[in-house]
């Protein structure tokens, strides 16, 4: 309404509508091999138009209101997103490929943790630490993350396994069900992460750019939205294994100790540190006065 210049920020890149490439949302699609597979996405990629249409027409009055008369533009583009900048916080290698807008820029990711008091976890002098973390929002998986890490610290006592509940403000203690094993509060991933030597992770960005950058393995349990789509990336680019059953963890895991497990995690880590978009948009809006 004012007439004022706006820019959007895209902490999963992967998610935005394309001409083309893997449509998101549908469980972790990976580039087609098959003319069956090409038909397959083509009509993923409808589907989730057809879907975001109707959401559209369902919430019309609120949209209109909004400013948003159309949740697509007439040459295709998505409006909730700047037609002039997008700033995709995120590394194109991680990416599949596909034509993106060209409003679209990969500035690097945006890594983020809230302070908190918390202690720092019990790293012990001489182990190896497996951080097990879902996040804020799903507890509803966390006791049964907690079991499947109870029983990989019971098969590998060598080890240390964390279990991050993921709650910024509890500050309290629980018991100790293992030696090797601590239920902990919430772990500072900016402080702590680059501690581990593996990570078992949910998919969400957030983490799964820490993990990059600090060039940590990951194994990723997806759960929802575009955190399936996230796993397939890793697991394509070599940076991540893809967890699709908790039953299957032992075996995954014993998987990720091989030597050969992550050839791609150097290369992804470099990138990562070498675009990081706190820099990249202050490089942006500089470039506004010239």
């Amino acid at each position: 309404e004012l007439g004022i210049r706006w820019w959007t920020s895209l902490p999963s890149p992967c998610v935005l509508d394309c001409a083309d490439g893997p449509p998101p949302y549908l469980g972790g699609m990976s580039p087609p091999r098959t003319a069956w597979q090409r038909v397959q996405q083509a009509a993923g990629r409808q589907m989730i138009r057809l879907f975001k249409r109707g959401v559209h027409a369902w919430q019309r009055p609120a949209m209109r209101r909004l400013g948003v008369p159309a949740i697509y533009r007439r040459d295709g583009s998505e409006q909730v997103y700047s037609d002039e900048c997008i700033l995709a916080l995120g590394v194109p290698e991680l990416e599949f490929p596909r034509r993106w807008p060209a409003a679209l820029q990969f500035i690097g990711p945006m890594l983020h943790t809230p302070h908190s008091e918390h202690a720092a976890p019990p790293f012990v002098d001489g182990a190896r630490h497996l951080l097990v973390t879902a996040g804020t929002h799903q507890d509803w998986v966390k006791p049964r993350l907690a079991e499947a890490a109870a029983a990989l610290a019971r098969q590998y006592p060598h080890w240390q396994v964390h279990v991050s509940q993921g709650h910024q403000h509890d500050l309290s203690t629980r018991a100790q069900p293992l030696p090797n094993l601590h239920l902990l509060p919430f772990v500072d991933y900016a402080r702590h992460l680059p501690r581990y030597d593996q990570v078992l992770h949910h998919g969400g960005a957030g983490v799964m750019y820490h993990a990059l950058c600090a060039g940590i393995p990951a194994l990723v349990y997806p759960l929802d939205y575009d955190q399936f789509d996230h796993a397939a990336r890793l697991q394509a680019a070599g940076a991540g294994l893809w967890l699709r059953r908790l039953e299957d963890l032992p075996a995954l895991f014993a998987h990720a100790l091989q030597a050969d497990a992550f050839p791609g995690l150097p290369a992804l880590q470099a990138s990562v540190q070498r675009h990081m978009a706190a820099q990249s948009v202050l490089d942006r809006v500089a470039s506004l006065e010239r």
